[in-house]
């Protein structure tokens, strides 16, 4: 069997002895060497007395808390990757350890362990990962600067949209950009069955601001599109 974290040394901190012992035989089972402590005290003693690759804790556990815990470590210049596994329903709490540079944090009861493992080794073998903090961290920090600057959030939009025009599976697809004044939208997309005569529209995301409805007109099935301002209403009419 293979054995992917072997030579790897792992301190699990948790006063629940059933799931310590649970996290224990998982490690393990993949080959790390594993040291147990029961609470943030124990851990630090552990700690103090050799190094380890990782660190997985709780943050509610009695005389020293993982917060508390986390920061001793951090306080002391230790970079040593922190894996946190709790029930906390705080946020609070959880973008606190995140402040002090934890690797990850996932939720009690620990119902995926295939994600476990993955966390795991994402903190262990950071080079061959991306961490999914980050990866939000940094859709975060991308959807403020596009909001920030609506005219590169139009260019970006503008960029994604297929070719106007296409044939798929038999059919011609046309795609159009639904905006307001100044506000880009989405596309709606519209197939017109080359062995049909009537076309139809399968498809369409709303943006911002606009009404869509759908009608008959002289073509068959089409969209009509509202654009609202304030509380007057303006039909575009067919889009077809």
């Amino acid at each position: 069997m293979e054995k992917p974290l072997l030579g790897k040394k792992i301190l699990i901190v948790e006063d629940e002895v059933v799931f310590r012992s649970l996290l224990d035989n998982l490690l393990s089972g993949l080959g790390a060497t594993t040291l147990e402590a029961g609470d943030g005290q124990d851990g630090l003693t552990s700690l103090s007395a050799q190094a380890v690759d990782l660190v997985i804790c709780d943050l509610e556990m009695p005389r020293m808390g993982g917060i508390q815990f986390v920061e001793h470590i951090r306080s002391r210049g230790n970079s040593v990757p922190i894996l946190i596994i709790s029930a906390t329903q705080n946020m609070a709490d959880i973008a606190h350890v995140l402040r002090l540079g934890v690797q990850d944090v996932l939720l009690k009861p620990l119902k995926n362990l295939e994600r476990f493992r993955e966390a795991v080794f994402e903190c262990l073998y950071p080079s061959m990962f991306t961490s999914k903090v980050e990866e939000d961290e940094q859709l975060f920090q991308d959807w403020d600067a596009l909001v920030r600057d609506p005219l590169a959030a139009a260019k970006l939009l503008k960029q994604l949209q297929p070719p106007v025009q296409q044939t798929i599976a038999n059919c011609r697809i046309n795609y159009r950009q639904l905006t307001m004044q100044n506000s880009p939208g989405w596309c709606w997309i519209s197939p017109h069955s080359l062995t049909k005569i009537s076309p139809f529209t399968v498809w369409m995301s709303r943006a911002p601001g606009i009404t869509v409805c759908w009608q008959r007109c002289c073509y068959g099935l089409c969209l009509t599109a509202c654009f609202r301002s304030s509380s007057r209403v303006k039909n575009s009419g067919c889009l077809n």
